[in-house]
C-alpha cells in the first residue's frame, strides 16, 4: 500500500540551481521504499527545467512510483504551491522537499513512514549545505550511479551564529518545508501553509507554531537522516520577502498568545529555557 507523497516546489531550477531537481529526483529514485508518489509543482517555470527533466520521468515509470506535475501560477508564493500539491496527493503521509534538497539516506522515506504511526510531524534532518560554486554535471553524474562522494567532499554542517541574538541559526537542521512530513489530514485539518507569507522565511515556522499549539506529537530526523542542501545565490526580492514574513510571523505568534522556540525543538539549548512554547507576555 502506497503511505507518502513526495512535494516538491520548484521555479526556473535548471538556469537558477544548476538544475538541482534532477538530482533531487535520482535520489529518490534510489529509496528503500519502492511505491509512493512525487508530485513537483511548477511554480510558474518559464525555461526549459522540465523539458530537461523528461529522461527521468520516463525512468519513474519503470518503477512503481506515481510522478505528477501540477501547476502553480503565482509565482513566488511557495505556500500556495505546497497547498497545492498536498491537495493533489493520493496518500496519507505528505514529504515536502526543496528542489534543492538531496537525500543521502536511501532508507528516508521508509524511516518516516514507520515513525508516523506513533507521531504526528517530523523534519530536523542533518542538514550539510554544499560550497556556493558547486559543478552540478559532476553532482548530476555521480547522483546517476546512487553517488554523492563529490558533493559530500564540499559540504558541511553548518552552526552559525545570528549577530543580533548571539543564537544559532539552526541552518544545520531541515524545517518543515524543506525536509519534513506530517499526516495528509492534520495538514487539512490545520490549514496548511499560510498563503500570507511569499518568497521564502517563517512560513514553515508558523505551520510548526501552530502545530504544537494544538498538541501535535513530533520527532526529530537527525540522528537517522541527512540531506545536502545545493546552495545557490538569494536574490534581492527574496531577501525583502523574508522582512516582511518576519512581520507577519509576530502577528501570528501575538494573535495565538505563544513564543515558539525552534531550538528547543532541535534539542539545542542556549541557556533560554527547555520549553517549546512560552506563554508570550503583552
Amino acid at each position: 500500500m502506497e503511505t507518502i507523497s513526495v512535494i516538491i516546489p520548484t521555479y526556473n531550477c535548471k538556469s537558477e540551481k544548476k538544475n538541482g531537481i534532477a538530482i533531487v529526483l535520482r535520489a529518490l529514485l534510489n529509496q528503500t521504499l519502492k511505491t509512493f508518489e512525487v508530485i513537483i509543482v511548477d511554480n510558474a517555470t518559464n525555461d526549459d527545467t522540465f523539458s530537461s527533466l523528461s529522461p527521468l520521468f520516463d525512468l519513474f515509470s519503470e518503477r512503481p512510483i506515481k510522478v505528477n506535475v501540477v501547476r502553480c501560477q503565482a509565482r513566488g508564493n511557495k505556500c500556495l504551491a505546497r497547498n497545492m500539491g498536498a491537495d493533489a496527493a493520493r496518500n496519507e503521509i505528505l514529504v515536502f522537499m526543496d528542489d534543492d534538497t538531496v537525500l543521502t539516506a536511501n532508507h528516508a522515506l521508509e524511516f518516516i513512514s514507520g515513525k508516523l504511526q506513533r507521531d504526528q510531524f517530523a523534519c530536523g534532518a542533518s542538514r550539510y549545505w554544499t560550497i556556493l560554486f558547486w559543478d552540478g554535471e559532476k553532482a548530476l553524474a555521480e547522483s546517476r550511479a546512487n553517488r554523492f562522494d563529490y558533493l559530500k567532499s564540499i559540504a558541511h554542517l553548518p552552526r552559525g551564529i545570528k549577530r543580533g541574538s548571539g543564537m544559532r541559526d539552526l541552518n544545520e537542521f531541515t524545517w518543515i518545508a524543506c525536509f519534513g512530513a506530517m499526516w495528509k489530514a492534520d495538514f487539512q485539518e490545520i490549514g496548511g501553509f499560510d498563503t500570507h507569507y511569499s518568497g521564502w522565511g517563517r512560513h514553515d515556522m508558523d505551520l510548526m507554531l501552530r502545530l504544537l499549539v494544538r498538541g501535535f506529537s513530533f520527532v526529530n530526523l537527525f540522528d537517522e537522516i541527512s540531506v545536502i542542501h545545493l546552495n545557490h545565490r538569494v536574490i534581492l526580492q527574496d531577501l525583502q520577502k523574508k522582512h516582511q514574513n518576519i512581520t507577519c510571523y509576530l502577528e501570528k505568534e501575538k494573535k495565538l498568545g505563544y513564543v515558539f522556540k525552534p531550538n528547543h525543538l532541535f534539542g539545542v539549548y542556549e541557556g533560554d529555557g527547555t520549553d517549546v512554547l512560552m506563554e508570550a507576555t503583552a
